[in-house]
Parts: C-alpha cells; sequence; structure tokens
C-alpha cells in the first residue's frame, strides 16, 4: 500500500510541474488543453489527499473548505514563481542577464518562498480544530513531499547563472555564434533551460527542499 501511494505521489508530482510555471507553457498550449490538465491535475491531488488522511465524514465536511481555500492561496504563489522562472529563461536564452536582474530574479524567488512559509503556518493554525493535529501535520508533510518531488525536477532542469558575455540585445546573433553557444551550453538548454518548466525553488541552482510545498 505504501508503495502504491509513492507511485500516486510521484506520479501526480509528475504532473503538477507545468502548473507552477503555467505563465510559460501557456505559450505553446491552447488555454483551453492548459485548463483541462489543470483541473485533472487537481482532481488527482485531492484524491491523493483523501487517501491518505482518512477523514471521517464529520472532518471532511470542515477540511475541505480549509483545503480549497489554501490551494487558492497557493496558486497566486505559484503563479509568481512561473513569472520568474519565465524571466529567467528569456534573459539565459538572451544571454542579457546582469547581475542587477540576476539580484532581483534571486529577491523574487525569496519573496515567494517566504510568502509559502508564511501561508503554511497561517493555514496551520487554520486546521487546528478543524481535523486533529496528527491529521493535520500529515496533509502539510503531503504538500512537502510533493513540492520537493516537482523541486528536484526543478533543479535538475534550471541551469546554474553564467558569467557569459552579453550580447547587444538590438543585434541578432550570427549562425557561428549560435552554432558555438549551443556547443557550449547544449546538456544545459536539453535539460531545459528553454522550458524552464515549472514547482522546487525555482530560482537558478536550487536544490530540493524538504520544507517546500508548493503543488
Amino acid at each position: 500500500m505504501a508503495k502504491q501511494k509513492m507511485r500516486s505521489l510521484s506520479w501526480i508530482s509528475f504532473l503538477l510541474v507545468p502548473l507552477v510555471s503555467a505563465s510559460v507553457l501557456a505559450q505553446d498550449a491552447p488555454a483551453s488543453n492548459m485548463d483541462i490538465l489543470r483541473d485533472k491535475i487537481k482532481a488527482d491531488k485531492k484524491l491523493l489527499i483523501a487517501e491518505n488522511l482518512g477523514l471521517t465524514e464529520s472532518e471532511s465536511s470542515k477540511f475541505w473548505p480549509v483545503y480549497e481555500a489554501y490551494q487558492k492561496e497557493l496558486e497566486a504563489i505559484n503563479q509568481r514563481i512561473g513569472k520568474t522562472i519565465e524571466s529567467y529563461a528569456a534573459e539565459y536564452n538572451a544571454r542579457t542577464l546582469t547581475d542587477e536582474k540576476a539580484k532581483t530574479l534571486m529577491t523574487e524567488a525569496l519573496a515567494a518562498e517566504e510568502a509559502e512559509l508564511a501561508l503554511k503556518k497561517k493555514y496551520l493554525e487554520k486546521l487546528d480544530g478543524v481535523v486533529p493535529a496528527m491529521k493535520a501535520v500529515r496533509y502539510l508533510q503531503l504538500e512537502n513531499k510533493i513540492r520537493a518531488l516537482i523541486e528536484f525536477d526543478l533543479a535538475a532542469n534550471i541551469p546554474l547563472v553564467e558569467e557569459r558575455p552579453r550580447v547587444d540585445a538590438t543585434k541578432e546573433i550570427s549562425d557561428e555564434e549560435r552554432q558555438t553557444d549551443e556547443i557550449n551550453h547544449g546538456s544545459s538548454r536539453h535539460r531545459g533551460a528553454g522550458r524552464p518548466g515549472a514547482g522546487a525553488r525555482i530560482y537558478p541552482g536550487s536544490g530540493p527542499g524538504a520544507g517546500a510545498s508548493r503543488a
């Protein structure tokens, strides 16, 4: 049973990645398709939570409204993260990232991280009296596990900041320069620089955080 639940968790985390940076993926997919995928993922995540919490009928009537409110506020944080990823990808691929821009992106990423931590603290209090403390903690652990899996994927796909010769944004890159760049940085780009993905601390060089729980 434990292995089956872990497989379900891994599968859902794989699908949740696009949600965190939906603003990026929306460029390549029709809005209707993204909406369908988003609804499907939300339903599957809710099922996973239900299976792992074992709520009574009385607990369910009080827990799910709190859960939905949490997801709504979490989505706003996910949108911030998606925009940060999109901005980093644009600067990285265009080779226009400056020290100032890099610091700004990191500041925004940390702000999103702090906002999420504050949100978890807020809802831990809200869950007090709604479900037993053990179930409240288990719920937040599930959110953490889902996010940790997402962050692992992001850490593998988002390239580290590099000090590369910046190019004038008004000039086109020659075919020779583009070919050289692909040779030097192809591996990191194939891992996701061009598709910065979507849900782990979403900034260059980040690794999976045990306490992350955006999903």
